[in-house]
């Protein structure tokens, strides 16, 4: 339970970094802001690893600061001697008596003990429940690509495949054809999918290469492994606040980049919003709250994404060099906060 804890508040103070990066950068494009928290809930998703895999670093103290901080005179030998290896370690060294386990009574060990075994247990049914409705999710989505159909109209083959290499995409993307009418969706990182829904046929061009456009770039940017880690992330720490505002402003901000790679092609803001706000309509019946999909016209987002469609002064530049310099910056400093 103390290495949860740990890693809980580490995780915290990445993602209060980055999501601090981002208020100020909020002038930025959506996709340097996404690349940002996507970066800090990455680094949070690792600490475990890199807690248990990198070892710990001991800084021996000087002889003299004992007796400058009034900690005693202590020889360079005892086996006592105090080792600052932690920001707790270092805390208890400004002041012994704090977190000293040697001071505190038995009694008070056992209480400590049992409260953080309930609170150990109500952490894995918190997030047993979270992992059990996203794996729910899962198979919901699983059991509609298992039952869709390839796509075989050369029309909608071909556009993909134009699109495909205006985006440098060397992955093949499956187009399927779902049962279901309400279904637009990428899926996949190896093997990426986009489930469109079965009334595809009534469609027009034009709304036809907005939504491969989109899709295709969630397909590029990678944004489906990344909500993946993010939906995990959220589960483990389900009871940080700060990780379910992450993985929120992460999904908006992963959309709005999307929609900005669309307007960069050369569509125009307002007739985006409204085939945008057509599917929304249409897809009013699946809401796929824990979906690990990527779903276009979720309802959630939709207002910000208008607003910003709708802003011909917004900055919809790609990824900046400064975000890629960020990116290992922030994971740099997760693996030496220990």
């Amino acid at each position: 339970m103390n290495f949860l804890l740990e890693c809980s508040l580490r995780a915290a103070v990445i993602l209060a970094v980055g999501l601090i990066v981002v208020l100020v950068l909020r002038r930025a494009s959506a996709a340097t802001r996404h690349s940002i928290l996507a970066a800090a809930v990455l680094g949070a998703a690792v600490l475990p690893v890199i807690t248990v895999a990198v070892p710990q670093w001991n800084l021996e103290l000087p002889a003299g600061v004992h007796e400058i901080y009034g900690l005693g005179k202590r020889s360079l030998n005892d086996p006592d001697e105090l080792r600052l290896t932690t920001p707790s370690a270092a805390l208890r060294w400004a002041s012994p008596t704090i977190l000293d386990a040697a001071d505190t009574p038995p009694h008070e060990e056992g209480n400590i003990k049992t409260r953080l075994d309930y609170l150990g247990l109500f952490w894995v049914a918190g997030a047993t429940l979270t992992l059990l409705l996203l794996v729910i999710g899962w198979i919901r989505l699983a059991c509609i690509v298992w039952q869709s159909k390839p796509i075989a109209d050369s029309a909608w083959t071909h556009t993909a495949e134009q699109i495909a290499r205006d985006y440098g995409l060397r992955r093949k993307v499956r187009l399927l054809r779902s049962r279901h009418p309400a279904m637009l969706a990428t899926w996949g990182l190896l093997r990426p999918k986009v489930v469109l829904p079965r009334d595809i046929d009534q469609w027009r061009e034009d709304r036809m290469q907005i939504v491969l456009r989109h899709e295709l770039a969630h397909v590029r940017r990678h944004d489906w492994l990344i909500q993946i880690l993010s939906e995990l992330l959220r589960a483990a720490y389900w009871f940080n606040p700060l990780i379910w505002i992450a993985c929120t402003r992460l999904r908006r901000e992963s959309e709005q980049a999307c929609d900005d790679t669309v307007i960069n092609s050369g569509v125009a803001g307002s007739d985006y919003a409204g085939h945008l706000l057509d599917l929304a309509r249409t897809f009013r019946e699946p809401r796929h709250a824990w979906s690990p999909a990527l779903l276009m016209a979720r309802e959630s987002t939709l207002e910000q994404r208008f607003k910003a469609l709708l802003n011909p002064n917004l900055n919809r530049r790609a990824l900046t060099r400064m975000a890629i310099a960020i990116i290992p910056a922030l994971f740099s400093w997760a693996s030496q906060y220990r």
